[in-house]
């Protein structure tokens, strides 16, 4: 098994801590010889010599690629379904100001409406007073 990239940028100090004897454990990214990921829940011992001095290390470690490619796949459908929630917020929330323009814009040709309704109101009023004038000037002039 082999070590990524990211892995020996990120602990570049790992194998000189092993080296002075301090032990590593935790989850590690590795490759097999195919070049596939395998992920390790391991632990890396450092055996003392007689004279204080790292003579081997001994790694004990169980194969979890199952249970972190499963929790990758939860997160990455939990980040999906958060994507999908905050678009549909935002087209929700872009709906609901369209629909509050539109009632603004309907109040206000309500309004207009309303206004031309009371504007003809006054000019049949105003057609029948002319009505009635022309009448009485017609009767005079018989």
């Amino acid at each position: 098994m082999f070590c990524t990239q990211e892995f020996l940028e990120a602990n570049k100090d790992f194998w000189k801590r092993l080296g002075s004897g301090e032990h590593q454990s935790g989850l590690f990214e590795r490759r097999t010889a195919q070049g596939n990921p395998i992920w390790l829940e391991a632990t890396y011992n450092p055996i003392l010599g007689p004279d204080g001095n790292v003579i081997k290390v001994i790694k004990f470690a169980t194969d979890v690629t199952a249970q972190v490619e499963e929790k990758q796949l939860i997160t990455k459908a939990a980040e999906l379904a958060f994507s999908t929630a905050e678009e549909t917020a935002q087209i929700a929330e872009q709906g609901n100001v369209m629909l509050k323009k539109s009632v603004v814009a309907s109040d206000s040709a309500r309004s207009q409406v309303n206004t031309a309704n009371d504007l003809m109101a006054k000019l049949i009023e105003q057609s029948t007073s002319i009505g009635a004038i022309v009448s009485t000037i017609r009767s005079i002039a018989e």
